[in-house]
């Protein structure tokens, strides 16, 4: 499958409210030929399902890829909300892996 294909795999599970489709699509389209256009989607799909490490990975992926970007879009990836919100991912996934599975969460 090509690159243009997976790009528009990613925007039909988009468009059907599918995120998890979408960031895998939007992943396979990036890994084939990074254009900013889809590092931007990517970013904003992962960002929305709450993947914040890949939000910010591929935010900082696009601002290389564009360094021209709005101001709006260049602020996203350093904001204090964002790197808050990356460490309390990390904290939560860290305490939901060392829990047994047999106790309620």
């Amino acid at each position: 499958m090509l690159a243009k294909e997976w790009c528009a795999r990613a925007e039909a599970a988009e468009s059907a409210g599918n995120d998890v489709e979408a960031v895998r699509a939007y992943a396979c389209s990036m890994r084939m030929m990074a254009q900013a256009s889809t590092v931007y989607s990517l970013a904003r799909v992962a960002q929305r399902s709450g993947d914040v490490e890949l939000a910010l990975q591929s935010y900082r992926a696009y601002l290389t890829l564009k360094p021209d970007a709005s101001e709006e879009t260049r602020c996203r990836p350093r904001s204090g909300t964002w790197k808050r919100r990356s460490r309390e991912s990390k904290r939560s996934a860290s305490e939901k892996s060392h829990q047994p599975n047999n106790l309620p969460r």
